[in-house]
């Protein structure tokens, strides 16, 4: 790795926690809607879709391989959630995606610490 790539990739490693602070902030309203039987709002959806979208692209770009998979796997799971009728995407369905992010909020942590 050349020097400037390797400061580029520090740069995006800092900024992760900002990432993972966006995304737990939507997933936290996401859990909310769930847990209080409200319809699901397309602007914490839309956000939640944005933030997973940008890190998805950018970790592929910053050679972060696992990190980027994990990010395009629960983008295409939210697309296909979203495009659902709101009473054909179940409870269950949202609550096992709401647990994929978590294990990506995990794996954000743990790419933080590695370097």
């Amino acid at each position: 790795m050349d020097d400037e790539f390797h400061r580029l990739r520090q740069l995006f490693v800092q900024g992760l926690s900002k990432r993972q602070e966006r995304i737990e902030a939507a997933l936290e309203d996401l859990d909310q809607m769930l847990d209080s039987s409200q319809k699901l709002q397309n602007i914490t959806l839309s956000d939640l879709y944005k933030e997973i979208h940008n890190l998805a692209g950018a970790a592929g770009g910053y050679q972060f391989a696992q990190l980027s998979h994990k990010s395009r796997n629960l983008e295409q799971q939210l697309r296909i959630l979203q495009g659902q009728e709101p009473a054909s995407a179940s409870r269950h369905e949202w609550q096992q995606f709401s647990k994929e992010v978590e294990a990506l909020l995990l794996l954000i942590q743990q790419e933080r610490q590695t370097v």
